[in-house]
């Protein structure tokens, strides 16, 4: 078995722990995957607190989400990556910071901020969220 389809199996594993287990799931999860979104979260915003809230919003996206997953059309990481993605735009819009986003070659992308973001204006406020799943 190559590496990519190990990782390919593990993924799907994860999922069904996941969808039978939550909890359980979830802490793999977050081994598995929190401290590369968190840096690719910070790498775009630039700003601790508002990677940490991301990454928050993106567990509880997949965590919503994890029955529609299917493994046919994406890997996993890169589903992961869209569901990044996708909460970095919808904080940022939130917060009313513009930005410029820019997909180079999937899964390369960039964020730029239009203007600077003070790293601890922005409290986090998806913890409960997090703890009531």
């Amino acid at each position: 078995m190559t590496k990519l389809n190990t990782k390919n199996s593990s993924d799907v594993a994860l999922c069904i722990l996941i969808r039978k287990n939550r909890q359980q799931g979830f802490e793999k999860l977050y081994k598995s995957y929190g401290c590369i979104l968190y840096g690719l979260a910070l790498k775009s915003v630039s700003s601790k607190e508002l990677a940490e809230e991301i990454v928050q919003r993106t567990f509880l996206n997949v965590l919503k989400k994890i029955d529609f997953f299917s493994d046919q059309k994406y890997s996993f990481h890169i589903w992961m990556i869209q569901n990044l993605i996708a909460a970095i735009k919808e904080l940022l819009t939130e917060k009313h910071i513009e930005y410029n986003f820019t997909l180079h070659q999937f899964p390369e992308f960039s964020f730029e901020l239009k203007h600077h973001i003070s790293p601890y204006s922005f409290p986090s406020s998806s913890q409960s969220e997090i703890s009531s799943l």
